[in-house]
């Protein structure tokens, strides 16, 4: 039974005190002058300039587009902090250069499951749907020397029906099964993906009838399995919700362990409605898990 109540996710929540300062600024010629003297005390803090990057959009576009290309500067050879940056530059539907990115985090983590998968999912939304569905099915065959597969293949099996499904007049698809060529559709599909492997967080999902249910990704309670995920580099899970209990749903988090100033824990939550059909709908968000201590209300879906 769900009891509680849960305020809905403020993306400022949390937010480092001394930022007041920038955030209390009365012109944009004040705030650069305010967040150059704090730049100077916070270099190497990914979360200061995520923050800024964010305030200034308000502003000034390409200065905030500069700030957040300083992610990438200090984190150039650092997945974990090249991913902050990609999860928000897709949150800000900048998707080219999220592309550049996910291309550079394959480089410096060819090993890793999800390195694969991210680049299969951004050429998909980058229309580069020849590029995706080699990666698709060199992922399906799981015969790839470096990588394990098997834990993002249910992942995968829903994408390339997607993408199948929308685009088989662009590709050559005889070399995949015949169950893949199916019709499938799905009333929402929710992906989390995380940029830490050792990040812990649980998410609770709470029926229109007040029931929930949890997933975890906390290691004392769900060893086996993110023992598994982490030794082949998998930081994502899919959810998908079907018709079966319609009414609205709520999709709750909430952050448990430390985090630090070069690798805070970012999450993106996409979430796809009619997912793989010709209405399909994608919603990105960009969420500073470390900041979530107490449980949050990330989105409310109605079924």
């Amino acid at each position: 039974e769900y009891t509680t109540s849960s305020f809905l996710l403020d993306v400022n929540s949390n937010r480092p005190d001394y930022l007041d300062r920038l955030w209390n600024s009365q012109s944009y010629a004040e705030a650069k002058k305010i967040y150059y003297n704090l730049r100077d005390e916070h270099a190497l803090s990914i979360p200061f300039y995520s923050y800024s990057a964010d305030y200034f959009r308000m502003w000034d576009a390409n200065f905030s587009d500069q700030i957040l290309s300083t992610i990438a500067e200090i984190g150039f050879d650092n997945p974990q902090a090249l991913l902050v940056m990609a999860f928000k530059l897709e949150d800000r539907g900048n998707y080219d250069r999220a592309e550049s990115l996910y291309k550079r985090i394959f480089e410096l983590a060819p090993n890793a499951a999800q390195s694969h998968l991210d680049l299969a999912r951004i050429y998909v939304t980058n229309k580069k749907y020849k590029e995706a569905f080699e990666v698709y099915k060199k992922i399906l065959r799981n015969e790839e020397s470096e990588a394990d597969f098997t834990e993002i293949k249910t992942q995968a099996i829903s994408e390339i029906q997607r993408l199948l499904n929308l685009h088989r007049s662009e590709l050559t698809y005889k070399d995949v099964p015949d169950e893949l060529l199916s019709v499938k559709g799905v009333p929402v599909r929710l992906v989390f993906e995380w940029n830490d492997p050792q990040s812990e967080f649980e998410l609770q999902f709470v029926s229109p009838k007040k029931k929930f249910s949890k997933w975890k990704h906390i290691f004392r309670e769900n060893k086996e399995e993110l023992t598994a995920r982490v030794h082949t580099g998998v930081l994502s899970k899919e959810f998908i919700m079907d018709n079966s209990m319609p009414g609205e749903w709520l999709v709750n988090i909430q952050s448990f362990g430390d985090t630090s100033d070069l690798n805070p824990v970012f999450l993106k939550y996409t979430v796809y409605t009619n997912y793989g059909l010709e209405n399909e709908t994608k919603k990105v968000q960009c969420v500073r898990l470390y900041n979530q201590k107490e449980k949050v209300t990330l989105d409310k879906i109605v079924l």
